[in-house]
């Protein structure tokens, strides 16, 4: 999942904050705000429950057209909107509901859709809704001050701070809707100062299994990392002190990137050995498959953008013809992308349903990676009010 605002009514940023100097830091984010790509999540969007996808073929150098239309999946997603309010919904159809204006939406699956709120002693309330009709569930208190989540399968996993000052790490906890607890996978602490000042926490990243989560807290120096497995609880890796923002997780490795376009790399979990590493590339937009494939937008300045899938070797293969860096590249919608569909537009998702109406996208079938062509319909207006 991504990063949330910090109540304040504006847009979130979704940057991770992982880079080994200030300088990459402000030249990532001039990427993000020249091409609209968000540095964590590209774009302001909310994660869904993880799905599964089939193989990919290796027998292709990228995707193959098909001129057969299709219609944006029939998911449920959720996503902020460039006036900041959240808004739910379920593929093209059916009502946009919106949330009050003192919630922030953390993720949607299609039992639930979770929010938070300003709860008692600093933290922070997370509130289960019925995405059909909007109606509250439940309302659990977090043990911490929430900044971000995401589904898994032992439930939606938190992380945050220790309250809401922010100057402390929040840890990982896993908050269960149909108990109405919470269990803390990785326990509060204070910043360590090796990481650099001001230190901040960044998404919750789940394998497309739902069984593996990893976040990170990074200062402007260094990063400390964390992978738990949710089945069992147990923390799998605990990394001090390491360079690169936290891309992406798969059932055996973390995927990273570095602030100035230099390198990705993927560490094996079990004994956090480099396994590979790609030089000259950033990754941005990441989508988990099943088999350890990696979706997003693979590039860099000097060697422009494209689409491509990552395999668990490392090798890179294009599924968009790469651009230069004075066009525009590609946008990943991960709101309503999964292991079965890669939905890909011009603009970012959120750009895209503030303006409504008919908007044209492809769709990337992972294994068979064929691309085909339809024409998404965003609602525009019509948006329900949820309490």
């Amino acid at each position: 999942m991504q990063a949330i605002q910090r109540r304040t009514g504006r847009r979130r940023t979704t940057e991770g904050r992982a880079r080994p100097a200030a300088v990459g830091r402000r030249r990532l984010v001039t990427l993000t705000l020249a091409a609209t790509v968000g540095l964590a999540t590209g774009g302001v969007v909310a994660a869904r429950g993880p799905a599964a996808a089939a193989p990919p073929s290796r027998s292709s150098d990228g995707a193959v057209p098909a001129p057969a239309a299709a219609a944006l999946p029939d998911v449920p997603w959720l996503a902020q909107r460039g006036d900041g309010s959240w808004v739910f919904g379920r593929g093209e159809h059916g009502v946009l509901r919106r949330l009050p204006g003192d919630e922030t939406g953390v993720a949607i699956r299609e039992s639930d859709v979770a929010s938070v709120l300003a709860g008692a002693d600093g933290h922070s309330l997370v509130r289960f809704r019925d995405p059909a009709t909007g109606r509250t569930i439940v309302d659990v208190a977090a043990p911490i001050w929430v900044s971000a989540g995401a589904w898994t399968s032992a439930g939606l996993v938190v992380t945050g701070y220790g309250d809401a000052t922010m100057t402390s790490d929040g840890g990982l906890a896993v908050i269960d809707p149909a108990t109405a607890t919470s269990t803390t996978l990785v326990a509060p602490a204070p910043f360590s100062a090796a990481l650099g000042q001001p230190a901040a926490r960044g998404d919750v990243l789940v394998s497309a299994t739902g069984r593996t989560v990893a976040a990170n807290v990074c200062g402007v120096r260094l990063c400390d990392r964390q992978v738990v497995d949710v089945a069992t609880g147990r923390i799998s890796r605990m990394d001090h002190g390491v360079e690169g923002f936290l891309r992406a997780v798969t059932d055996d490795a973390v995927i990273t990137t570095d602030g100035d376009y230099r390198w990705i790399s993927g560490h094996r979990i079990d004994d956090g050995t480099e396994v590979w590493r790609q030089p000259d590339s950033a990754l941005l937009d990441p989508v988990s498959l099943a088999d350890g494939t990696i979706v997003g937008l693979v590039g860099s300045e000097r060697a422009g953008w494209a689409v491509a899938a990552i395999d668990g070797s490392g090798q890179i293969r294009d599924l968009t013809t790469r651009r230069g860096r004075d066009a525009a590249p590609a946008r990943i919608w991960r709101t309503v992308s999964s292991g079965s569909a890669i939905v890909i537009g011009r603009t970012a998702f959120e750009a895209a349903l503030d303006a409504g109406g008919s908007v044209p996208i492809s769709i990337i079938t992972p294994g068979r990676w064929r691309s085909t062509t339809a024409t998404a319909h965003l609602p525009a207006t019509t948006t329900e009010a949820v309490r």
